[in-house]
């Protein structure tokens, strides 16, 4: 009970919390798109080459005993990506050692507060300004709060762990904040602080990012936090255009619950239903053989996980639209029809259709209807790669078994 700092958190506090820990994985082709993404230069902002040499200058003039030399290298990678994320229409804003005022957990017990290294915020050339101008005058605003993206932290490499838990805490009482209908994810990375290997002469220095995803449970409380294990930047800097692609991603996705090049592996963390599935698909695909469109048919349960996960992390949207008679929605559609007008929006998180939302439970797709699978949109205006996507998934599945 009682204000705790967030530096003073453990995974004993995560666990206290409900909030559970998992690693997220690569997409099959994630890293590279993610390389790819970091290596591209917009109009008028800095090259790579141009961030590689002021990153060689840095290591050249600066020494990094104390964490402000450290500063300086991340303010360089990071300086490089609001440059290249910067338009007329949109600016990110940096505020340095923001502090994040005590907020209790949902699930009770002790509030939490703390400085944030950096917090970014994503939103038009005015709300940069204001942002810019007074962070904390400007955070008052609560459409402008409305705006983070993601925070940054920095921890040295030996003191990762213990650094974590902090960056959790941070994420789930800045989702607690918001106050979207839907908004329940937050995005972290924690940069370790530059150190020296022993073996190597002091102008090689290491530099790791791990990236953090944090979602929140719509049932009650707590939430899952995934992470990505960390980047290394590398003494030549073959690192650099990873990070900076994914540093791209959080910022300008920080509250979306889909991610790009990662995946949660749900099945990793659900023994029981990974068992499931790997005995259904070893009973059905027999000596190394590859799938047939035969054998996919007989795959009802894996393709069961495969919807849970969508229904789990699937982005949440909504449409308005008029209509002249009453519009008629799938069993698993939630709306509202307000005069003339149709507001729908799919119930994936809606408890009335299902209960228990943060569970993992493939047993909710058993028997149902292709045209009431909704994560691929329904009607005649429906995605026409449903059947491609479940293939797809099926198949990469089982070449994994």
């Amino acid at each position: 009970m009682g204000h705790v700092p967030f530096s003073d958190a453990t995974v004993l506090t995560l666990t206290q919390a409900n909030i559970k820990v998992e690693v997220l994985e690569w997409n099959s082709d994630g890293r590279s798109q993610a390389q790819h993404l970091g290596g591209k230069t917009t109009p008028n902002a800095l090259s790579l080459d141009a961030t590689t040499k002021q990153i060689g200058y840095i290591r050249k003039h600066i020494a990094f005993e104390t964490e402000a030399g450290c500063r300086i290298l991340i303010s360089a990678v990071m300086l490089h990506a609001i440059t290249n994320l910067d338009t007329s229409a949109t600016s990110v804003a940096i505020a340095p050692e923001f502090r994040i005022p005590y907020a209790a957990l949902d699930s009770g017990g002790s509030s939490y507060a703390g400085p944030v290294d950096y917090l970014m915020a994503l939103g038009t050339p005015s709300v940069r300004d204001a942002i810019v101008l007074s962070p904390q005058l400007a955070f008052t605003d609560a459409k402008i709060h409305r705006l983070l993206t993601c925070s940054i932290y920095e921890a040295k490499p030996e003191k990762v762990l213990p650094t974590l838990p902090q960056v959790v805490m941070e994420a789930v009482i800045q989702s607690q904040r918001f106050e979207y209908f839907e908004l329940s994810s937050l995005r972290s990375v924690l940069i370790l602080e530059l150190g020296l290997q022993p073996s190597e002469v002091a102008s090689q220095l290491v530099k790791n990012g791990s990236f953090l995803f944090y979602n929140k449970n719509q049932d009650g409380p707590g939430g899952s936090a995934s992470y990505l294990p960390p980047i290394r930047l590398e003494h030549d800097l073959s690192g650099l255009p990873l990070i900076l692609g994914l540093l791209y991603d959080w910022i300008e996705n920080g509250q979306q619950k889909t991610l790009k090049f990662s995946t949660i592996t749900v099945l990793a963390i659900d023994r029981d239903e990974q068992e499931k599935a790997y005995r259904e698909i070893t009973s059905v695909i027999t000596g190394g053989l590859e799938p047939t469109p035969e054998d996919l048919s007989k795959l009802p349960h894996t393709l069961a996980c495969f919807n849970e996960a969508l229904r789990m992390y699937r982005e949440y949207f909504a449409e308005k639209f008029a209509y002249e008679q009453p519009p008629t929605f799938p069993p698993l559609f939630c709306s509202c029809i307000p005069n003339d007008h149709a507001h729908y929006a799919p119930g994936y998180r809606n408890p009335n259709f299902f209960p228990e939302l943060s569970k993992f439970k493939p047993s909710r797709w058993y028997d149902v209807l292709e045209h009431d699978i909704t994560m691929f949109g329904s009607g005649p205006r429906s995605c026409i790669g449903r059947k491609f996507g479940h293939a797809e998934a099926l198949t990469s599945a089982s070449a994994t078994h």
